[in-house]
């Protein structure tokens, strides 16, 4: 899945892929993208084939007057479950709220509401907004996606990396050889 431009229902865009943030929210634009699946796994390697997340960013003013932008995520994941190894499909909805401070602000040297719910974002002419999509994805990732219903862990042997075997008898012993090794044989002595 290549990873699609993002679209602009209306709005400002300062070069590909990039918005100007000040101008989002001057104009109250809406910016829709999607995430692809190349840019999410290299980002976190437990999502997998067949996800597909769309994101929408949309500028407007917060209740206290403050710039702001609204980032919405809806799609599907597609993750390993972490008990049995399996495929698991959940579903996502999640959205986050920002509000915009001057370009050049250290946002981490912000004082820390902790009542409050939005997030300082500093303003920029070339923000990307599928990075930001990207970010509050991975926060949105499950710790330890598992099954709802009973799954097994997989069985000994069915690994991948266990082999091609799979009786009892053609279990692998990586270090089986390490004694023979360890013994000198006469001949192979470093004192000959």
């Amino acid at each position: 899945m290549k990873p699609a431009e993002p679209s602009r229902s209306k709005g400002p865009e300062a070069a590909p892929g990039r918005v100007d943030l000040e101008r989002l929210v001057r104009e109250r634009a809406v910016v829709r993208g999607e995430l692809g699946l190349p840019r999410l796994a290299a980002r976190d390697a437990r999502v997998l084939e067949g996800t597909v997340v769309h994101y929408e960013v949309a500028g407007h003013t917060d209740e206290q007057g403050r710039p702001a932008v609204s980032l919405r995520l809806d799609g599907r994941l597609v993750v390993a479950c972490d008990r049995c190894a399996g495929r698991l499909e959940l579903p996502l909805s999640d959205a986050a709220d920002f509000f915009l401070v001057p370009a050049g602000t250290d946002v981490e040297r912000l004082a820390i509401d902790v009542e409050e719910e939005a997030e300082p974002l500093a303003a920029s002419k070339a923000f990307d907004v599928a990075a930001l999509a990207e970010d509050e994805l991975i926060l949105a990732l499950p710790i330890s996606p598992r099954h709802e219903e009973a799954c097994a862990p997989p069985a000994r042997g069915d690994g991948p990396q266990d082999g091609a075997g799979g009786g009892a008898g053609d279990r692998r012993r990586p270090f089986a050889g390490l004694q023979r090794l360890l013994r000198p044989e006469s001949g192979n002595s470093p004192d000959d």
